[in-house]
C-alpha cells in the first residue's frame, strides 16, 4: 500500500514520531454515466443470403452494435495510508506522557526497592526473633513478681 503526504506525493519512509498513518482513499478516475444502448442491425441487400427460385431473397442482417444496459456514474479509487504530521500541541503532549510514564516507572522501581529492603528487616529480625521471644517472657516474669512484691507489701 502506498503512502502519501498532505500533497499527494508519495513518501518511501515516513517518520512516525512525527506523525500517523491514516487510511485513506485516492480518487483515480470518475468514469461518466452511459445511457442504454439498443442493438443496432443493418440489412445488407446487395449480399443476400439466400435467393428463392421464385425470386425473392432472405436478406442478410449484419449487426452492427450489440445491446448493452445503461450504466450509472462510478468513481475507480485507490486505498492507500496518508501521513499526517503531528501538531505541536500534539508533540507536548506526547512528550508530557512519556515523561509522566518514566516518573511512574522511577516511583514503581522505588517502591519495589523500599518493599524489598522492608522484607530484607523482617527476615533478618524473624531470623533471631526466637532468642528474642525467650528474653522477652524472662523480663515479663520478672516484671509480674516484682509488681506483686508492690501489690502485696
Amino acid at each position: 500500500m502506498r503512502i502519501i503526504d498532505g500533497d499527494g506525493l508519495e513518501i518511501e519512509s515516513p517518520d512516525e514520531s512525527l506523525g500517523r498513518l491514516v487510511a485513506d482513499r485516492l480518487l483515480i478516475a470518475h468514469h461518466e454515466a452511459e445511457p442504454e444502448r439498443r442493438r443496432v442491425e443493418v440489412f445488407d441487400y446487395d449480399n443476400p443470403v439466400y435467393v428463392a427460385p421464385n425470386g425473392g431473397k432472405i436478406v442478410n442482417t449484419i449487426v452492427e452494435r450489440e445491446y448493452s444496459p445503461p450504466k450509472d456514474a462510478w468513481d475507480e479509487y485507490e486505498d492507500v495510508l496518508r501521513y499526517v504530521p503531528y501538531t505541536p500541541d500534539e508533540l507536548a503532549a506526547m512528550e508530557a506522557e512519556r515523561i509522566a510514564q518514566e516518573q511512574a516507572r522511577k516511583e514503581a522501581e522505588e517502591r519495589a526497592a523500599e518493599e524489598a529492603r522492608k522484607a530484607a528487616e523482617r527476615e533478618e529480625f524473624m531470623a533471631c526473633a526466637p532468642a528474642r521471644l525467650g528474653s522477652v517472657e524472662e523480663t515479663t516474669s520478672e516484671i509480674v513478681l516484682v509488681l506483686a512484691d508492690v501489690i502485696g507489701a
